[in-house]
């Protein structure tokens, strides 16, 4: 694909790339055209991320092949900018010494329409909801590890992945759900729980906040972020990965905000636009201004 992108792109003053899978047709861009490359990448820089993950007890190897790795690096040297969603990612790339005025951090969006606030669920015995491949990677053993002797039901809604699912009575698994009924299971909910070792900033952190759950998260979902679009960060409790007693005391505080609700819950309120993908956008237009000029 980069490889027939690159024959056929035609002129362009910006030229905006997946990391990792643009690197034939970036260089093409600024080879041909002058062409400004932004390169996006969605995780930690690829180094961390490796470390992160080959440390995880089980993780099957290779965990990033050798051809990710090398064009992942080579993008990193040409790029004019690395867009990337989250702070966490932002200081992995610092840490290895990418230099900070070639980074723009820009959190990912939510479409509202598709989750919008959710009537407090009436639930006798406290429910959390996560949703993700049941995975290492997302800290799936440390979750039902955190989960051991509580008196609290966990929904999963997604794949499963290198993680067995737990034999427990309290853990129901829905397996794949369209993203049209997802706000359904999260209004069946308390809390969300996400319990990530690493990823970049994953969306259904924003769906949850959307449809008015509080959140607890580790600092490597990028959950930190989403704090900024809430004028009570309290719904949002971020704590540590690889740690079950962190979690668990993280969910304990999610339950109590969540007992403070009633009626639809809206944790974003009059500011709920900024949320959006709209508004995503419209950082990343500006920003776009800021660096090239505003004739674009």
């Amino acid at each position: 694909m980069d490889h027939l992108v690159a024959i056929r792109l035609e002129p362009c003053d910006v030229f905006i790339g997946m990391s990792g899978m643009s690197f034939r047709s970036a260089l093409a861009a600024r080879e041909k055209y002058g062409a400004t490359v932004i390169l996006e990448r969605g995780s930690r820089h690829i180094l961390s991320q490796k470390a992160i993950l080959e440390a995880i007890p089980g993780m099957p190897r290779p965990v990033v092949p050798e051809f990710n790795l090398r064009r992942e690096l080579a993008g990193y040297e040409f790029a004019d900018v690395v867009t990337i969603p989250s702070r966490h990612v932002e200081r992995s790339f610092l840490e290895l010494g990418f230099p900070a005025t070639r980074l723009f951090r820009n959190p990912y969006g939510v479409d509202l329409r598709m989750f919008p606030p959710t009537e407090k669920p009436k639930n006798k015995v406290p429910t959390l909801v996560f949703a993700g491949t049941w995975s290492l990677r997302k800290g799936c053993d440390v979750l039902v590890r955190a989960l051991a002797g509580q008196p609290w039901r966990l929904i999963h809604v997604g794949a499963v992945g290198d993680a067995p699912l737990p034999q427990l009575a309290n853990f129901e698994s829905l397996g794949f759900v369209p993203q049209a009924k997802l706000a359904g299971v999260y209004a069946r909910a308390d809390a969300f729980v996400h319990p990530s070792r690493e990823e970049g900033l994953s969306l259904v952190q924003a769906q949850a906040l959307a449809c008015g759950l509080p959140l607890v998260c580790t600092d490597r979902t990028g959950g930190e972020d989403l704090v900024e679009f809430l004028s009570d960060p309290g719904w949002v409790k971020v704590v540590p990965p690889d740690d079950a007693l962190a979690l668990q005391t993280g969910i304990c505080h999610a339950l109590e905000r969540s007992a403070e609700q009633s009626g639809m819950r809206d944790l974003l309120g009059p500011e709920r636009d900024l949320l959006s993908w709209r508004a995503y956008g419209l950082r990343y237009e500006a920003e776009l201004k800021r660096r090239l000029g505003t004739a674009i």
